[in-house]
């Protein structure tokens, strides 16, 4: 890509929030200059009042 690009990844929030992701989110930015994160929430795994918030 260059100098200049977009790249999209569409994922689940697993790499955001657990520790297993740590080489996966230093190596996002140490590649790219921005980072542009939309957590969209909505979980199905969770259960109970959390489940209700998301």
């Amino acid at each position: 890509m260059g100098d200049s690009g977009v790249i999209g990844f569409v994922t689940n929030a697993g790499f955001i929030e657990a520790n297993t992701a740590d080489g996966l989110r230093k190596c996002l930015v140490d590649e790219f200059s921005s980072i542009y994160v939309f957590h969209l929430r909505g979980n199905a795994r969770t259960s109970g009042e959390l489940r209700r918030k998301e």
